[in-house]
């Protein structure tokens, strides 16, 4: 759910800890109003952070709808839109009896809307940021390819912990 006028405007979005992994991530609402960005938790609807946006430098898009976003030296990491894709209950049976994913089309169009709010995001943000402090040494986001690197790299790690173990027990 997105929502955007001149003065206010914000989504969904998730707050990454310092593992890109969902399991450490806090769901949420990010939120521009008076001139002011704020991260709000869904669960226990705790407020993560509140800054005022003329505050925020070095803005940067990462992956395909992630954010960094600096206020001092503290770095903000954000994927903003809907992680999860809920189709209809109709699609869903049908998922579940053919085993096969029908609803392709459903899943596309919340990819681009996802991309589309973390455009209008950047686009936003971009808008208001200033420059980095004096002595604040900012780190850019990783990028997209060294992210799925990572991603490969970890799962052919365990993969190859858990059959070792297999082998070892068998």
């Amino acid at each position: 759910m997105t929502e955007a006028t001149t003065e206010r405007f914000e989504s969904s979005a998730e707050f990454l800890r310092a593992l890109p992994i969902t399991t450490f991530s806090s769901s949420g609402k990010l939120q521009l109003a008076d001139g002011r960005l704020s991260f709000t938790t869904s669960l226990r609807h705790r407020v993560l952070f509140d800054v005022p946006v003329n505050e925020l430098h070095s803005v940067a898009r990462s992956a395909v709808t992630g954010l960094h976003l600096w206020h001092g030296s503290t770095r903000y990491r954000l994927s903003v839109g809907s992680p999860v894709y809920i189709p209809g209950v109709g699609t869903a049976a049908a998922e579940v009896v053919t085993g096969l994913p029908l609803d392709l089309r459903g899943r596309l169009e919340m990819d681009r809307a996802n991309r589309a709010t973390a455009d209008n995001w950047l686009s936003l943000l971009q808008a208001h940021e200033t420059t980095a402090p004096t002595g604040v040494r900012v780190r850019r986001p990783w990028p997209t390819w060294a992210i799925w690197l990572t991603v490969v790299g970890v799962t052919l790690a365990l993969v190859g912990v858990i059959t070792a173990i297999a082998l070892l027990t068998g």
